[in-house]
């Protein structure tokens, strides 16, 4: 069982790995307990390095991850598995700490799967300055191919509900996965219009073959009576190469393209453009970049 916020994750890789057109430069190496990114931004180089710390403190696990940026944005990860304390269940913490303004927020997290075909974590984040939110998440199996997830975010320092989200997820079968939402974001309360507010949002991944998947989302502001659908496409046509698009109702597309050009080295290469500009006034971007294993 998945929590929505968890399956929000997975769909957007579809749409966002590989796609660095924009970003120009990109650099991307990998080791057992470390990792680095450069890209480039505001015509300067964005440098991002994170490496990973376990231990274990009475038989309990502990990892920590930190990761560091030339922005001066900071964070620290960590996770203990408490399954001993409490069966089936976790501690996650992110702190984020901004070296250049010295703004920071803390997130601490508990997780737990011990009842049968259910998954929970309960959220709390505080914030520079008192303000504070707490988030409650839970998923639960309906059967073997449904499952529903709810989650909500109360503030603290506003006395009020600030988004829900409720969700219905299938996976039919183990080449289509489908999720479909309902998400309000803003102050919610006794005055909020239920049928007029927020968003209905339905994603779907599916494999045609061991080497294709599609998807596509599609998003309904019930406010506005506008909608918005993005398409995407991942296919390898041979061993070593890859290559992925997407386009969105809006004009804008990205062709990128992944080569094996080294045992653990990869060659990426991306451009996009706007597909309802005229062709001469096209001002499309492309990306270069390499991605590789250090050990």
């Amino acid at each position: 069982v998945k929590l929505y916020s968890e399956l929000e994750d997975y769909y957007s890789k579809l749409f966002e790995n590989h796609f660095i057109a924009k970003e120009g430069f990109y650099l991307k190496f990998k080791s057992k307990d470390y990792e680095g990114t450069v890209t480039k931004g505001d015509g300067k180089p964005l440098l991002e390095f994170k490496f990973d710390h376990k231990y274990e403190i009475n038989d309990i696990k502990i990892k920590k991850t930190f990761t560091l940026r030339s922005s001066g944005e900071h964070t620290i990860d960590g996770k203990a598995d408490i399954s001993k304390v409490i069966d089936k269940s976790a501690l996650t913490h992110s702190f984020n700490f901004n070296s250049a303004t010295h703004d920071f927020d803390a997130l601490f997290s508990f997780h737990n799967k011990s009842i049968k075909k259910m998954y929970s974590r309960w959220d709390f984040h505080y914030f520079k300055g008192g303000e504070w939110t707490f988030t409650p998440n839970v998923s639960r199996q309906l059967c073997k191919k449904i499952a529903i997830g709810w989650d909500f975010t109360f503030n603290g320092a506003k006395n009020e509900l600030t988004s829900m989200n409720l969700a219905l997820m299938f996976r039919p079968n183990k080449w289509v996965r489908a999720v479909l939402a309902r998400n309000i974001a803003g102050s919610i309360n006794k005055n909020t219009d239920w049928l007029r507010t927020g968003l209905v949002t339905f994603k779907s991944r599916s494999k045609l073959d061991k080497n294709t998947k599609i998807g596509f989302d599609y998003i309904y502001n019930l406010e506005t009576k506008a909608a918005a659908l993005e398409l995407g496409l991942k296919t390898h046509p041979a061993e070593g190469f890859m290559v992925k698009s997407r386009i969105n109702s809006g004009g804008d597309a990205e062709v990128a393209a992944k080569l094996k050009i080294a045992d653990k080295w990869h060659l990426l290469v991306a451009t996009a453009f706007n597909a309802g500009e005229v062709t001469g006034k096209q001002q499309p971007h492309i990306g270069v970049g390499l991605e590789g294993k250090l050990d």
